[in-house]
């Protein structure tokens, strides 16, 4: 039995065992080509994400002719497409994934993401073939959704199967260490070409080159992914036949605790984290501090907090994908009054961006363990798309509104500090969600089925 096989349960499922220092295990190099393609794979994702977002201000005219209020609330409509289009992808590359292998699923995923993008990147405008233009741009926005919807838990799925287990958190943080890169090197392309091109310029065919600019990261990541084997434990089931015909209907149905537990550390997660979403806004249009430096913080900021994933992998590894949980969600509960207070009072811009550093480093430290975590839960013939249903579940209904429901309530109250309420209040959830599962964890654990720990 291989040494990724040793800490598979009966039943398929991922055990985790909190290790010391000295028992740390040497990473195979298939472990380390799947962390590879996994930081590609999401660099890749978020990078197309942060730039549709950045660059919308510029290209929604050019395909919903009208004035610029009208042109910017259809393109942030057509950006919401996307979250349609992410659970549709994650059942769609998830049963992939749990019949054909992670592997092809995720070659599938990045070859459409790219695809998508690059096309956005060449989509004739309005004036040239009319209402086709912005047919096709919602089309190709649904698909980047139906990519991204299963992205992110495929390719934690295939390192935490491929690692041994006193690496696996460590080597799962290459995921959300390459969203976070991709999302701030898409900033920064829009950033120079904005400071390099005028805004005719921009409008005319700047923004077009940062979708085009897709087309040799895809490739390279496409490469890097081709070089990666699928996972022992798959590989395993497909020689065993152990692979089940309609991995939904047995995700949901024999496995519906599990994917109901899945599902409340998705949302839970996803509250206290999604409620940055609102500072920039907030600081810019209700405070009134400049764009230029506001986005110059966040920038920096963000280019900090890189640091963060890899440590928070390192921690989980010691203290378990259960402890290290419940240890973010008591920091994001004690630190949500300070960091909002700071956030509706603070002048001074280090200060600032020390405050936006503590929630991006906190929202990066929980999705860590929580990922795998979820990843975890289910057994190997349903495991992508068990943890893509899940984590899709929390995107959706929390993710895509967290912003909004943090700016609601900061109006409502006046003051900076009603989002307060929201991420406390997630907090204590996802708490209580670790609380009250303790139970039901420890007897998976003992039947042999390994929950995270």
């Amino acid at each position: 039995m291989s040494k990724a096989m040793e800490d598979i349960g009966s039943s398929g499922h991922i055990r985790w065992k909190r290790r010391t220092r000295a028992e740390k295990e040497p990473i195979p190099s298939a472990a380390r080509r799947a962390a590879t393609a996994a930081f590609a794979g999401s660099f890749i994702e978020f990078y197309d994400y942060s730039i549709f977002h950045v660059l919308l201000v510029y290209f929604s005219p050019i395909f919903f002719p009208g004035t610029n209020h009208s042109a910017l609330l259809a393109g942030l409509a057509v950006y919401g497409v996307g979250f349609i289009g992410r659970p549709v992808g994650g059942i769609l590359f998830g049963r992939i994934g749990d019949l054909r292998g992670r592997r092809t699923a995720l070659m599938m995923t990045i070859g459409l993401m790219g695809l998508c993008t690059a096309l956005i990147g060449l989509l004739p405008s309005h004036a040239a073939i009319g209402l086709a233009a912005p047919v096709l741009l919602v089309l190709l926005r649904f698909g980047q959704g139906l990519s991204a919807g299963s992205e992110i838990m495929g390719s934690v799925t295939l390192v935490i199967e491929t690692a041994p287990r006193s690496r696996r958190g460590f080597l799962a943080s290459m995921t959300p260490l390459g969203m976070a890169s991709g999302a701030l090197f898409g900033s920064a392309i829009a950033a120079a070409a904005s400071a390099l091109l005028s805004p005719l310029e921009m409008s005319s065919y700047g923004w077009r080159i940062a979708f085009l600019l897709v087309i040799p990261l895809t490739l390279t990541a496409f490469l890097l992914r081709r070089r990666v084997e699928d996972s022992p434990e798959f590989a395993e089931l497909a020689r065993s036949h152990h692979t089940v015909k309609a991995p939904l209907r047995e995700a949901v149905v024999p496995n519906w605790r599990q994917l109901l537990l899945a599902s409340a550390v998705a949302i839970t997660v996803n509250g206290p984290a999604s409620a940055g979403t609102f500072y920039i806004p907030y600081l810019v249009g209700t405070r009134g501090l400049p764009f230029a430096e506001v986005a110059m913080v966040n920038s920096i900021a963000c280019a900090i907090t890189l640091l963060a994933p890899p440590i928070a992998g390192l921690m989980t590894d010691r203290l378990g994908n259960r402890s290290m949980l419940a240890l973010v969600f008591a920091a994001f509960f004690a630190l949500a009054f300070p960091i909002l207070w700071l956030i509706g009072t603070t002048e001074s811009l280090l200060v600032l961006g020390l405050t936006l550093s503590l929630h991006l480093a906190l929202s990066h430290f929980i999705a860590v363990p929580a990922w795998s975590y979820i990843a975890g839960l289910f057994p190997a013939n349903v495991r992508y798309t068990g943890s893509t249903l899940a984590a899709n579940v929390g995107a959706v209904l929390v993710g895509s509104s967290g912003g909004f429901a943090a700016a609601a309530l900061v109006f409502a109250t006046g003051s900076s500090l009603g989002a307060t309420i929201w991420i406390s209040g997630w907090s204590l959830a996802g708490l209580s969600v670790l609380a009250l599962s303790r139970g039901f964890a420890r007897r998976l654990n003992q039947s042999m089925t390994g929950v995270a720990a």
